[in-house]
């Protein structure tokens, strides 16, 4: 007869079993001395020991019976096979199946980690967990599972809870995104007009449901408003390790601007910048003052290098340029040649066809600001009624952090943004040298 040990709680219950042991030694003893010859010769001796081996794993197993939700589990295991811990007593899983994340430990009898290796699945009403070590032992431990979903989607607004559109400016919905940690992405129906010719608030409720039939809502104001003035964000010396960064939060705000490029950074960053509809100006090729105020001629060399290197990558011959330090630089004048070389230049350019650009608005990124929060400051404190042409780095990262801080200040106070054009306004300087 077996013996039979019973836990009451959904543990593992073990068997032992003296009677098949016996029945074993029975049926060997009435082996044949020809069989036995044959399992002790060397050609079966390795079949032998490989069988002795598994019938030992099957000797040594654990069978354990739990019932558990009234379902009966029976769950062999070697002794040698992994060691389950679980940090929960019921594992939640929705209603299609998916099992939600849990914590729990698989290791080896040798305790090495091997929870990478194991495996999570949902069937006969409960969650179980197997794995098999390196060795090939196999285990697997059935938890009890919650089947029901009672959440709702996780309802994220593109843009914010609140915009602001200048009157008769086109509106485009930013819409909303829905993740479900059940059904993943959900369908998010939208409710609500905006009148963009006529000033005052608009109300867009968004709402997503899921397979549950779980709910989610949020509102969006959006604020139709008078235009209080145009900002051209402008960004010298890259491209930069930033720039990819600071073009993802142009495009997520519908922003375009202008780039005052050099011979730096990856062509594939300048291409990114044309593609995406921003303005690619120039900035001159090695950005060298020393080099480039030497003359007229050592200045129109490097500004040719940098137009033919954005035409390498774009097809496109930029006429638009910026001064490195401006045109109301002195610095220009420290060098042999260079003393009144930018009351030269400023006619030169435009008798080759250029136009340049200096700006109204410094955001100090150069020089006395150090992060994101002054440059921020520096741009709105500045800005009023009328034009601005904003100077940023974008080889500077807490330049580019307040980018969309700076957008979205513009947008909410009636500020157009956009990029500059041959013909737009210039900002110029007083030429100094």
């Amino acid at each position: 007869m077996s013996k039979v040990i019973k836990k009451t709680k959904s543990e593992d219950i073990t068997f032992e079993f003296p009677d098949v042991e016996k029945k074993k030694q029975k049926k060997s003893a009435k082996k044949s001395k020809k069989q036995i010859s044959e399992e002790t010769s060397p050609k079966k001796k390795v079949v032998v020991e490989e069988k002795k081996k598994k019938l030992s794993a099957y000797v040594l197993a654990v069978v354990a019976v739990a019932v558990i939700a009234g379902a009966v589990v029976a769950i062999v295991r070697s002794v040698n096979a992994p060691v389950f811990s679980v940090a929960v007593e019921m594992v939640q899983v929705c209603p299609n199946g998916k099992v939600l994340d849990f914590e729990y430990k698989v290791e080896d009898k040798k305790g090495n980690n091997i929870t990478e290796s194991a495996k999570v699945e949902f069937k006969r009403g409960m969650v179980f967990i197997s794995a098999t070590d390196e060795r090939g032992f196999y285990g697997e431990r059935a938890i009890k599972a919650n089947v029901e979903d009672k959440d709702a989607p996780e309802l994220k607004l593109n843009g914010g809870d609140e915009i602001s559109i200048i009157v008769d400016d086109e509106y485009e919905d930013l819409g909303a995104v829905a993740i479900d940690k059940c059904d993943g992405d959900v369908q998010v129906a939208t409710d609500g007009k905006v009148d963009n010719t006529k000033l005052g608030e608009y109300e867009v409720v968004y709402k997503a449901i899921d397979a549950s039939g779980n709910t989610a809502e949020e509102k969006r104001i959006v604020k139709v408003i008078e235009p209080v003035g145009v900002i051209y964000l402008t960004f010298d010396d890259g491209p930069s390790e930033h720039t990819g960064r600071l073009l993802d939060v142009l495009k997520e705000n519908g922003v375009k601007a202008t780039f005052f490029v050099t011979g730096r950074g990856d062509d594939d960053l300048i291409l990114r910048e044309y593609k995406e509809g921003h303005t690619i100006g120039l900035h001159t090729y090695t950005h060298r003052y020393d080099l480039i105020y030497q003359n007229t001629g050592t200045y129109f060399d490097d500004l040719y290098a940098i137009r033919d290197r954005v035409e390498d990558i774009t097809g496109l011959e930029s006429n638009l340029i910026r001064f490195p330090g401006g045109s109301s630089n002195t610095v220009s004048a420290l060098y042999d040649g260079g003393r009144h070389i930018m009351s030269t230049l400023v006619d030169e350019v435009e008798e080759r066809g250029f136009s340049y650009f200096d700006w109204n608005i410094s955001s100090g990124d150069a020089g006395e600001a150090k992060t994101s929060e002054e440059v921020y400051d520096n741009v709105t404190d500045h800005l009023g009624e009328g034009t601005f042409v904003v100077l940023q780095h974008d080889t500077e990262g807490f330049s580019v952090d307040a980018v969309e801080d700076i957008i979205k200040y513009g947008k909410s106070h009636g500020y157009r943004f956009k990029k500059l054009e041959a013909d737009s306004y210039g900002a110029h300087h007083w030429v100094n040298n």
